[in-house]
């Protein structure tokens, strides 16, 4: 089979140089021209002129040819013949993965920890603002210092649930807030409804707190009245009541209608010295855990939009108007002053 797939590449080799050859030598056409017989000098070079791929093919003496290959000119190198398709024996695999040299791989990327990923770049010089991870970015100095100017204060009856939630927010948002209560004594509700717990106002939440966990801590633990006291005390020491204070406030926000008529009715008792306004806006909260928080978050959402209104003389009715249509709720307003 070695010596029959040898002569094939011999005579493929030699055909080119069959047209040199004299014409009485060449055979008629109509005849297939019978095998080349060459003696064995002519087969030394016969590895110089094969393909790499077959030299591992021939036998050991064919390799070994001290001969060298003559330099042929290029027309005999263009054969118009067609090379016949190499059996399919003779195709070498491919080498093992295992020789081949491994792919570089990429360097994997840095991740970014969770907090850097809230970092922008600033729109006013293109660098990246940095702040401390888990507070909101700085807001332009404009709307903090508007904020700050508009003076707040929230009342309910007790300063207890409703007005605090409320002063808990807004100071989140940068407001400047005060809360208050108009009862005359300080209502926290008891083991029944008609048995509450009555402290006046001067009472601070940690002694309301003490006394309640010494009362039955299990129910005012239930019913989140110290879970509202330890809010309270981290806001301010104890509750203030609305008719003892003579501060200056912008806005005056209440969450009942009973209590709007308490401040409006102080706030026009009192004699008017500078006869500023001051804007009082009702919005009716229940007095439980759930409505305070949304009562407060309504409450926070108007006063963003006071922000931005030009002339709040002129324009916050219009702006309450369209409030309450977006809301759902009435609104009460009036205008005092001091």
């Amino acid at each position: 089979m070695m010596q029959y797939v040898m002569m094939q590449y011999v005579i493929m080799l030699l055909l080119p140089l069959l047209p040199l050859l004299p014409r009485p030598l060449l055979l008629p056409a109509a005849t297939p021209p019978p095998p080349l017989l060459l003696p064995l000098p002519l087969l030394l070079p016969l590895p110089l002129l094969l393909p790499p791929l077959l030299l591992p093919l021939l036998p050991l003496p064919l390799l070994l040819s001290p001969t060298p290959l003559p330099l042929l000119p290029l027309p005999l190198l263009l054969s118009p013949t067609p090379l016949p398709l190499r059996p399919l024996p003779l195709l070498l695999p491919p080498p093992p993965l295992s020789l081949l040299p491994p792919l570089p791989l990429p360097l994997p990327q840095p991740l970014l920890p969770p907090q850097l990923h809230s970092l922008g770049p600033s729109m006013s010089d293109g660098k990246a603002e940095h702040h401390p991870p888990g507070e909101p970015a700085a807001e332009p100095d404009g709307a903090a210092a508007s904020r700050a100017r508009l003076r707040l204060a929230v009342v309910c009856s007790s300063n207890q649930n409703r007005s605090m939630e409320a002063h808990s927010i807004l100071r989140k948002r940068g407001f400047s807030v005060r809360s208050f209560g108009t009862g005359t004594y300080v209502r926290l509700p008891g083991p029944t409804p008609d048995k509450p717990n009555v402290y006046d106002f001067q009472t601070t939440y940690e002694q309301m707190y003490k006394d309640l966990v010494q009362k039955d801590k299990d129910l005012y633990t239930q019913n989140g009245i110290l879970h509202m006291l330890e809010r309270n005390k981290r806001i301010k020491p104890k509750p203030e009541r609305f008719q003892n204070c003579h501060d200056v406030f912008d806005l005056i926000l209440t969450c009942e209608e009973r209590v709007y008529d308490q401040v409006v009715e102080d706030l026009n008792s009192r004699e008017q010295v500078t006869c500023q306004p001051v804007h009082v806006i009702n919005l009716d909260i229940q007095d439980d855990d759930d409505e305070a928080i949304l009562g407060a978050i309504l409450l926070c959402e108007l006063c963003q939009c006071i922000l931005l209104v030009d002339d709040m003389e002129d324009e916050l009715d219009e702006l309450l108007q369209d409030f309450e249509e977006k809301c759902g709720r009435p609104f009460l307003h009036t205008v005092c002053f001091y």
